[in-house]
């Protein structure tokens, strides 16, 4: 005796749909990494920026004998910008260093820029001015030797909460970053 079987040939409507949305979900995971990844490398990058220039604006100022300035300013709504500046000592001003080219930081990469004043932050009033003097020390706008350390907190609000780039000024010259990322 010879037993018939019912054979189903392919997937039922719910199956495919099921398998898609599993599919669909496996996929969107690496990409909202992949895309937190970017979003915090462009902070890195933006911060670094920053501190390569402070680096080579203390640099000339001990090199060329002269006071150096950079300036972080906030009236376009699309960027930051930062230029270098130094003391002129026959007008007794600060001159544009026309040599150096003028850093213009994404704002959708940089939203956010405060200051550590007494262990808290607050938000940064601009201009932010960080400067040098001859011997590498860190000084006002007014060419006054600076003996507490500035620190400023540089984050991006579309990432996940926490997310920031850290720079630390100290009185003597030494510059400093760091992160929190969860790495």
């Amino acid at each position: 005796m010879r037993k018939e079987r019912f054979c189903n040939q392919g997937f039922s409507l719910i199956e495919v749909f099921i398998v898609l949305a599993i599919g669909a979900i496996m996929v969107l995971i690496p990409v909202k990494m992949l895309t937190r990844g970017d979003e915090r490398t462009m902070l890195g990058h933006h911060v670094g920026e920053l501190t390569g220039e402070l680096l080579r604006m203390r640099s000339d100022a001990a090199r060329m004998n002269r006071s150096c300035q950079l300036t972080i300013d906030d009236e376009n709504n699309n960027f930051y910008t930062a230029v270098t500046s130094f003391f002129d000592i026959t007008t007794n001003q600060w001159v544009t260093d026309t040599h150096r080219p003028v850093l213009d930081l994404n704002r959708s990469n940089l939203q956010q820029i405060d200051e550590i004043i007494d262990g808290a932050p607050e938000a940064a009033t601009f201009p932010i001015r960080l400067g040098f003097n001859s011997q590498g020390l860190q000084i006002n706008e007014d060419g006054i030797p600076i003996i507490a350390a500035r620190r400023f907190v540089f984050s991006n609000e579309k990432t996940v909460t926490g997310d920031q780039v850290t720079l630390h000024i100290l009185p003597f010259g030494g510059i400093r970053v760091t992160d929190n990322f969860d790495h």
